[in-house]
C-alpha cells in the first residue's frame, strides 16, 4: 500500500514539475493564450478578458463606451484575423476614413480569436446594438470552414464546443470517469494528447459526433455554407430594424491565392485544397440561389496577383496583407457609409 501511495505521489509530483518545462498549449494558443482571449462569456461563448490588452468590453483598441457624440459607429466583426495586427484592420478601416476627410467615424474592434459567425450574431444581438452601430461588418467565413473539418464538425457549432459539453460536473459519473477527469488536470496528459489523437479521441469522442453530422458528406458542406449565409443575413434583417447598414466579407485562405511564396509554400497542404476550393463555390452559389439580398462582398481572392509572401499560416496574414484588406473594404463599403452619414446628419 506504501509503495502505491509513493508511486501516484511521484507521479504527481512528475506532472507538476513538468509544467515549468513543458509547455502544453499548442503554437496558435501560446500566440493568443486562453485565459486572455477565451474568457467565457453568457451567449456569445466567449471574447477577451478585459484588461490585459483588452478594453472594458473585452476587445481591443477603444471602447464603444467611449464613442464620441455624434460620431458614425463602425463594427467590426470576426475571428484573430479580425482580433490582430499592429494595428488591426479596424484601426486601419477607420484610419482610411479620416484620411479621405470622414473624421466623424470611429471604428470599433469586436474580433474574437476563433470566433465564427453564429458567434458575431449572438454578438450583434446581445452587445452591439446596445451601442446604437450605424455600420456592423462582418470579416468571417475561415473559421466557419476550418473549424468543423479539424474540431467540433457539426456545422455552425462555436469552436471546439464538444470540449465544452464535456463538463464533468455536468454529467453522471458513468459518462465521466474519475480516470478522465485525473487526465484533463495533468500537463503531461495534454502533451501527450497533442500527438496521438486517440487520447483526445477518448476523451473527446469526436469521431462519433462525425458520423452524425455527416462529416465530408455533400450535405454536411452544404449546411456548413447555409449557417454562415443565414447567420449574416440574419444580423443584417435584425439590423436594419435598429438603422444600421451591414455587410459580411468573405474572407481569404492561403489555399485561395494562386501564387505562392517561398515562406507560403511549406504552409498549404495540397490535400486542404480541394476542400477549400469546393466549400467557396458553394458559399458563391448558395449566396446567389438563397440569399441575393445580403450584403455580401467575396473578398477570398484579393491576393491572387501577389507573389511574395502573405500569409503567416492557413488564415493570417502579414501586416502588409492587413492594409490591403483594409483599403479593399474601405473601397467597397465607403460611398454607402458616407451617404448613409449624410443621411443621418453625422
Amino acid at each position: 500500500m506504501l509503495l502505491v501511495v509513493t508511486l501516484v505521489l511521484g507521479l504527481l509530483f512528475i506532472d507538476w514539475f513538468s509544467t515549468f518545462f513543458i509547455d502544453s498549449r499548442s503554437p496558435f494558443e501560446r500566440m493568443f493564450p486562453v485565459e486572455q482571449t477565451r474568457h467565457l462569456e453568457p451567449f456569445i461563448m466567449f471574447k477577451g478578458k478585459p484588461g490585459g490588452g483588452h478594453n472594458d468590453l473585452g476587445y481591443k483598441g477603444r471602447s464603444p463606451t467611449q464613442a464620441r457624440p455624434g460620431s458614425y459607429r463602425i463594427f467590426f466583426l470576426g475571428g484573430s484575423t479580425a482580433y490582430d495586427g499592429e494595428p488591426p484592420i479596424a484601426e486601419l478601416l477607420e484610419k482610411r476614413f479620416h484620411e479621405m476627410g470622414a473624421k466623424n467615424v470611429d471604428v470599433f474592434n469586436f474580433g474574437v480569436v476563433s470566433s465564427n459567425s453564429g458567434m458575431e450574431l449572438a454578438r450583434v444581438v446581445h452587445e452591439i446594438l446596445d451601442y446604437k452601430p450605424d455600420y456592423v461588418i462582418f470579416f468571417n467565413g475561415g473559421n466557419d470552414l476550418i473549424s468543423p473539418l479539424g474540431w467540433d464538425p457539426r456545422p455552425g457549432y462555436p469552436f471546439n464546443f464538444m470540449a465544452y459539453e464535456k463538463n464533468p460536473l455536468m454529467e453522471t459519473r458513468r459518462q465521466y470517469s474519475l480516470v478522465k477527469s485525473i487526465a484533463l488536470g495533468s500537463n503531461l496528459f495534454r502533451v501527450a494528447a497533442g500527438r496521438y489523437p486517440a487520447l483526445n479521441e477518448w476523451l473527446l469522442g469526436q469521431e462519433d459526433l462525425r458520423k452524425q453530422a455527416g462529416f465530408k458528406t455533400v450535405p454536411w458542406m452544404e449546411h456548413i455554407v447555409a449557417v454562415y449565409l443565414g447567420n449574416a443575413m440574419k444580423a443584417q434583417t435584425a439590423l436594419s430594424g435598429a438603422d444600421a447598414r451591414f455587410a459580411v466579407f468573405f474572407q481569404p485562405l492561403i489555399y485561395y491565392k494562386d501564387h505562392l511564396g517561398a515562406k507560403e509554400q511549406p504552409l498549404c497542404a495540397e490535400q486542404g485544397r480541394g476542400y477549400y476550393e469546393e466549400m467557396r463555390s458553394k458559399v458563391r452559389s448558395m449566396y446567389r440561389e438563397r440569399f441575393p439580398s445580403l450584403n455580401f462582398f467575396d473578398v477570398s481572392d484579393i491576393y491572387d496577383t501577389e507573389r511574395s509572401d502573405v500569409f503567416t499560416d492557413i488564415i493570417h496574414t502579414t501586416q502588409e496583407g492587413r492594409m490591403a484588406m483594409a483599403v479593399t473594404i474601405c473601397d467597397r463599403i465607403a460611398a454607402d457609409a458616407l451617404r448613409d452619414m449624410k443621411r443621418k446628419g453625422k
